[in-house]
């Protein structure tokens, strides 16, 4: 078979997947240029895979409007019980969301407004989280009655998500895949970010790749929208002869293992700095920002110029300045030489109108109502892959 129809059929595969599971009947895809940049190809190609969905009758074309998922979309507002009040529970107290400016909470406040929504806000009580157990919430303590549908916002512990109180009440899980808890989950496509990163990486000539690696204290839940990037990046870098190795790991520490960031940072220069230059990593993915403005910093210490030997991918829904800001450098250093990262933008705003979308319906139906088993999993797709300043052909 010629390469041209393998990579035709396995984009018409993905394409089907994201839209079958991540858009609603009516539903706008992006545009074919941001589909091409997403999955590496020509914008004929998405054309040609577009064409064939819409024979499948997955999808539909709209003169001078684009693509958009087959059917009538939503119903009426008249035919539907107002959602008026939702719940949005988190482990997290707000002084901390709102001193770590956390923009998902903010976001999610936003659209609420906007939808006219009521926000019944139950935060955890404490300031710190000195251990798991402290970390995690008291579901005995919401007030459940005070809101129609509940939002699960960054609760993954284990222990939270089989408690049996949140089968008795419209619960919705923002953030994270709790299907395995079967619960309803708006979340983003971990997967497709980390092979997104891969991918670009790998068309550049890289084979040599640094990856960041969450660590925890025992009892500590993992985050598992990291790992699902992490795994995907890793296994799309080993399916085309990439290398990683253990020295190349940046542990991203989270509650701490006697080791600070920044001391675990400087171990990780230290190392890459001495090893010949065929030993060391030419890129680097990070799943997130934990760690990797201390490594950047730690680089720079020794003399690195990472725009030029070291390719960075993150994804993050931050700004790059913000970033930036906390990254050493010295005076003669121009201002914005690391604002320009290569970056994987998750699209909150999309995130949010979901996150309500899906509240309304499970509103809308009769109980009782398992959204978890009649629908697939509300996935939102990353935004486009921005290259920047510091991503480029590997030197050595």
């Amino acid at each position: 078979m010629p390469r041209s129809n393998v990579i035709l059929e396995k984009l018409v595969a993905e394409l089907r997947r994201q839209i079958s599971a991540g858009y609603r009947p009516g539903e706008a895809l992006p545009a074919q240029r941001a589909l091409g940049a997403m999955h590496g190809v020509g914008q004929a190609t998405v054309h040609r895979a577009l064409s064939l969905l819409t024979q499948e009758g997955l999808i539909e074309a709209r003169a001078r409007s684009g693509w958009f998922r087959a059917g009538s979309g939503r119903p009426e507002r008249s035919t539907r019980r107002k959602l008026k009040r939702v719940g949005l529970i988190t482990r997290r107290s707000e002084q901390e969301w709102r001193r770590k400016q956390m923009r998902l909470y903010q976001t999610l406040l936003e659209e609420a407004q906007r939808c006219g929504l009521t926000v019944v806000m139950h935060t955890n009580p404490r300031l710190h989280h000195p251990t798991p157990a402290r970390n995690r919430l008291e579901l005995s303590r919401v007030p459940w009655n005070e809101f129609d549908v509940a939002l699960l916002v960054e609760l993954e512990d284990a222990v939270t998500l089989t408690d049996p109180l949140l089968k008795r009440h419209p619960i919705l899980a923002v953030d994270q895949d709790a299907r395995l808890f079967g619960l309803p989950s708006v979340t983003f496509d971990e997967e497709a970010i980390g092979r997104l990163a891969a991918r670009h990486l790998l068309d550049l000539g890289h084979r040599r790749f640094a990856v960041s690696d969450e660590i925890n204290r025992d009892g500590w839940p993992a985050e598992a929208s990291w790992l699902g990037r992490r795994h995907s990046f890793e296994f799309t870098v080993g399916r085309y002869g990439g290398l990683i190795r253990p020295e190349w790991r940046l542990p991203a520490l989270r509650h701490g293992r006697g080791e600070t960031a920044q001391e675990a940072s400087a171990r990780v220069a230290k190392v890459w700095h001495h090893a010949p230059p065929e030993q060391r990593p030419t890129a680097l993915f990070a799943f997130d920002t934990v760690g990797l403005s201390h490594l950047l910093d730690a680089l720079f210490r020794y003399g690195w110029s990472v725009p030029r030997e070291l390719s960075v991918v993150t994804a993050t829904w931050n700004e790059p300045p913000a970033l930036a800001s906390r990254v050493g450098r010295t005076a003669s250093e121009p201002a914005d030489r690391f604002n320009r990262f290569t970056t994987v933008y998750l699209d909150l705003p999309t995130l949010a109108r979901r996150v309500f979308e899906a509240a309304e319906d499970m509103h809308r139906a009769a109980p009782p109502f398992d959204l978890a088993a009649t629908h697939p999993p509300l996935v939102v797709s990353p935004a486009l892959l921005v290259p920047g300043e510091s991503t480029a052909a590997p030197i050595a």
